[in-house]
């Protein structure tokens, strides 16, 4: 039995639209009971405008009891999720939240992907897998994800 292939690749066209997505956003919230019964209509509307949203990929909603709701979504780009940000549902959904006693607290973070990611099996061009060099994996995955570098030289500090 052989091993399937593994590639690290900049090209995801075979691979699932997620694989393709250049930004992800990430969100919890913890509600008050109040919140939590009175703003899934403001939700509903906020989700049918993110999936016609153009540039988006893909989303998932979370949940923690008793109150926490959650989501992950991906974008192509973070022009996407900025048209997103500004659509009337998400801004009456950000305005709904800052009325005191339905939130209890918060977060977003907002991330890039490398352009640098792996593959594996049918998702790696079969020209791919002919020149493959397992050898350079790692040495490859460290330079193109050296990230720590990148936020040291911007002014923050990891």
């Amino acid at each position: 039995m052989s091993r399937l292939p593994v590639s690290l690749t900049q090209d995801f066209e075979l691979m699932p639209d997620e694989a393709r997505a250049q930004v992800l956003f990430i969100s919890k919230t913890r509600l008050t009971l109040k919140g939590f019964l009175t703003g899934g209509p403001l939700v509903w509307k906020m989700m049918r405008r993110l999936k016609r949203t153009p540039g988006f990929v893909f989303h998932k909603g979370l949940f923690k009891f008793p109150l926490t709701t959650g989501a992950i979504a991906f974008f192509e780009s973070y022009e996407a999720l900025h048209d997103f940000a500004r659509s009337p549902e998400h801004l009456a959904l950000v305005k709904w939240g800052t009325v005191p006693g339905r939130v209890r607290s918060g977060f977003i973070r907002i991330m890039r992907t490398a352009p640098t990611g792996s593959g594996f099996g049918d998702w790696i061009k079969p020209e791919e897998q002919e020149s493959l060099d397992r050898r350079r994996l790692i040495p490859i995955v460290s330079k193109e994800t050296d990230w720590d570098n990148e936020l040291t030289t911007s002014g923050r500090t990891a």
